[in-house]
């Protein structure tokens, strides 16, 4: 549905300007014919969308939106009164703007979810469904406090992966940074000194200088190597998703941070099935969308299929069990679920431990990382001052 500007003339004459929704002109044509007036002009208003590269909307004020609105509709605010109130007092001119734009969409007559959708930087499919879903159930105040819940949820979830992972991530580039400059300045400063010695250097101090050596001539290729091959595997992933299922498949897989990824991806799975089945999204719906928001190629694709069986007449469990992307746990309790028609209670059970276990994980995983790096550092270290003093223990020892 779009937003026309139109001009209309009704039997007498008199010409009528405003704004009112419709799915084309020709549906406007009929709403007007309806009302009594004829259509002259009609125009798409095309709303601009402020660039959150300009005015950053950060999770916690859609946070804040969600609350005010779920408080102010429970308390018997009529919708458009509400949204009024929320471009009144907003203070971030992208929410500000979307918030105007949706009133008056709403004003003309279009729904509150396809007032959304126009606004997809900050209101994405899976909200604008839900809110659809609490439109036709006339659940708006339950729907936007469990939007509420959900953003809190992912907010709390990227806040402790950031504070578990923020402090080993500087050990390890100040850690790497001194052993760069290790090799490019102090290493080769014994060079001159060791190559004067007249004696054979140990196959370690052979091993050091050729690393100096080496580290002296491409250190900016070295420098610049992570960025490359950042903005390469960036490039591949949009470019191909074929690259980008078999990538998403090795984050999965890998020791250590796989069990990790697949706990997050899985965790996103449960937390949004349970939120839009609760909402009365139907099955397929659900799937097709979490489908897009788990975050990864492959268990999206696997997803994908499963919505496909479903969608044949097949039953969630026996979809689920063909794979091994999903747990055993999260497999007990679909079928419990299904069992008893309770299927988003035991989504929500199993995105409850995940809650739970996913920081657990992150903190271990990372706790343990600073004593390898320090030891990885020791060693560095090590090596080089035994690189540097076997020479000279052996000239003494020589003399």
């Amino acid at each position: 549905m779009a937003l026309f500007r139109y001009r209309a003339v009704d039997d007498g004459g008199e010409q009528k300007l405003g704004t009112k929704a419709a799915d084309d002109q020709t549906h406007l044509y009929q709403k007007l014919k309806f009302e009594g007036y004829w259509l002259l002009e009609a125009k798409e208003e095309k709303f601009k969308q402020k660039s959150l590269s300009k005015s950053k909307t950060s999770r916690r004020e859609v946070i804040d939106l969600f609350i005010a609105l779920s408080t102010m509709l429970n308390a018997g605010v009529p919708l458009l009164e509400t949204l009024e109130s929320m471009a009144e007092q907003a203070k971030n001119p992208t929410i500000k703007h979307a918030l105007s734009a949706i009133t008056v969409s709403v004003n003309s007559g279009m729904t509150l979810s396809d007032a959304m959708a126009m606004h997809d930087d900050l209101f994405p499919k899976q909200v604008t469904t839900i809110v659809l879903a609490g439109e036709t159930s006339g659940r708006l105040p339950e729907t936007f406090a469990e939007l509420r819940r959900y953003y809190e949820w992912l907010d709390q979830l990227v806040g402790e992966v950031k504070q578990a992972s923020t402090y080993p991530l500087v050990v390890l580039a100040v850690v790497s940074v001194f052993i760069l400059v290790l090799f490019s300045f102090v290493v080769p400063q014994f060079t001159e000194l060791l190559s004067g010695l007249d004696v054979d250097p140990p196959l370690v101090t052979v091993l050091v200088l050729s690393i100096s050596d080496l580290v002296v001539a491409t250190w900016w290729s070295m420098l610049a190597t992570p960025f490359v091959i950042w903005f390469g595997l960036k490039l591949a992933i949009k470019k191909s998703p074929k690259f980008a299922q078999k990538f998403d498949k090795m984050k999965l897989d890998i020791p250590v941070f796989g069990p990790i990824n697949r706990m997050i991806a899985l965790s996103r799975f449960t937390h949004n099935f349970s939120m839009m089945y609760q909402s009365g999204i139907p099955i397929l719906d659900c799937l097709r969308l979490c489908g897009e928001l788990v975050g990864n190629a492959e268990l999206a694709a696997i997803i994908q299929e499963i919505e496909h069986k479903v969608g044949e007449g097949e039953g969630m469990m026996s979809t689920l069990e063909r794979h091994n992307a999903f747990s055993p746990m999260l497999l007990q309790m679909v079928r419990v679920g299904e069992s008893t028609g309770q299927l988003d209670m035991a989504m929500a059970q199993v995105s409850g431990y995940y809650d739970t276990e996913i920081p657990r994980q992150v903190k271990r995983v990372f706790s343990l990382m600073e004593p390898i790096v320090m030891v990885g550092l020791i060693g560095v270290v090590g090596t080089v001052a035994l690189a540097i003093f076997l020479p000279l223990i052996s000239l003494m020892g020589a003399m």
